[in-house]
């Protein structure tokens, strides 16, 4: 599993020596291990990494927001979609939150259209 998210991440240019890779992988784990944490991504994400870490919870939400930035500027949303099962994002960057599940759902083999379900159902509630 660390090679797929390895390799998906590099595809599109993020590399490890963005500081924000560690941050997204270990929330993409985190989620794996527990879904319920992208209801609260503050409390259960940002800061536990940042204690991990013992960085500011802005510098790793900022960090995680720029390994988004760098993989959509690198063309990820379709390749987003193509895990996800569906397109959603013709004008707008996806938040962390969708981008971060979309990768655990996929790299937890469940990529028959569940992550695609599952982002709109949340996305109907905001």
């Amino acid at each position: 599993m660390d090679q797929k998210l390895q390799e998906l991440l590099y595809s599109k240019g993020v590399f490890r020596h963005y500081q924000g890779y560690e941050y997204f992988v270990r929330s993409v784990y985190m989620v794996l291990e527990n879904p319920e944490r992208l209801q609260h991504m503050y409390k259960e994400l940002y800061l536990p990494i940042a204690l991990e870490y013992k960085k500011d919870v802005r510098t790793v939400e900022k960090n995680i927001r720029k390994v988004r930035d760098v993989f959509v500027k690198n063309g990820g949303t379709s390749l987003l979609a193509e895990m996800g099962g569906g397109k959603f994002w013709d004008d707008k960057t996806p938040y962390p939150r969708e981008m971060i599940e979309i990768f655990a759902f996929y790299l937890k083999g469940q990529d028959n259209g569940t992550a695609r379900r599952i982002l709109i159902k949340c996305c109907e509630n905001l």
